[in-house]
């Protein structure tokens, strides 16, 4: 196949990212046709580590405990299979549980009780003192002084 040049007949070369005449676009016609679909102008949405855990962790499984078929949250299972290992001696499973346990105390600790209408109406009346009763709180709850 030979290449024409300028100077020969026809139109123009056909070669690499010259496409023969009858195969180009239409004036006035798009490359694209159907167009982009609605809705997809935005880019997916990436999850963040905390959404991805919380989703895989959420996600129901199908174990075999004692010869019997259980469904449970994957969570449920690695605390599962976790707690059986600790129970058969292992230490690296003792301690893991151990470290959950203290930081679950931890974090319920932390839950400051919303005060009732009476002590609202008396922290509305002073602010100041509302303050210092609310950083006590935190700072207690957080277990700093």
């Amino acid at each position: 196949m030979s290449r024409r040049s300028k100077g020969q007949s026809g139109d123009y070369a056909v070669g690499y990212c010259r496409p023969p005449a009858q195969h180009r676009f239409a004036k006035g016609q798009s490359g694209n046709p159907s167009g982009r679909p609605k809705g997809k102008k935005k880019a997916a949405k990436r999850e963040t580590l905390m959404e991805l855990l919380n989703r895989v962790s959420q996600r129901e499984i199908s174990i075999t405990i004692n010869d019997k078929k259980t469904k449970m949250t994957m969570i449920e299972a690695i605390l599962t299979r976790t707690a059986q290992q600790a129970l058969a001696g292992k230490q690296d499973a003792v301690r893991t549980i151990l470290n959950y346990q203290t930081d679950a105390e931890q974090w319920a600790a932390r839950v400051v009780e919303i005060p009732d209408e009476e002590e609202l109406k008396r922290l509305r009346a002073d602010p100041e003192a509302g303050l210092k009763i609310y950083t006590a709180l935190i700072n207690g709850a957080s277990g700093r002084r």
